[in-house]
């Protein structure tokens, strides 16, 4: 069993020898905005595990994100890992699942402005226009 070397992540425990990856919600704490993604805890090459991933490091890899993480620094953002998971289909499939019922595309504030830095479900980039109510 390896020991869990440091690392900015809060929540659920990291668990790299039980689990295959992880979902987590980055939170801007000044703006509120926040991005939910997945992290796998290995890199596997032809159904290999071949090292570790750089998920204690890991900050995001959307540009807006990682663009406000420059400006605002990141003590100023909450990383939080929801749930694990032991299979690579279910980091998959439940980082899709909670961005559609999170509303990530969708959901915006009181002055219109979008909630989540998220682009994209499942790399499909389709943002709605917003409905007149």
């Amino acid at each position: 069993m390896n020991k869990v070397k440091p690392h900015h992540w809060k929540g659920a425990k990291p668990d790299p020898d039980n689990y295959y990856g992880f979902i987590y919600i980055i939170t801007n704490t000044i703006t509120d905005k926040k991005y939910i993604g997945r992290k796998f805890y290995h890199r596997w090459s032809k159904r290999k595990k071949v090292g570790d991933s750089n998920w204690r490091d890991y900050t995001g890899s959307c540009a807006p994100l990682t663009a406000d993480i420059e400006q605002f620094g990141k003590e100023n953002f909450k990383f939080v890992i929801k749930k694990q998971y032991k299979y690579r289909g279910n980091v998959v499939y439940y980082e899709a699942n909670y961005q559609h019922k999170l509303n990530v595309l969708t959901e915006r504030d009181d002055t219109g402005e979008r909630t989540w830095y998220n682009g994209n479900i499942g790399a499909i980039r389709f943002i709605p226009k917003k409905e007149d109510k």
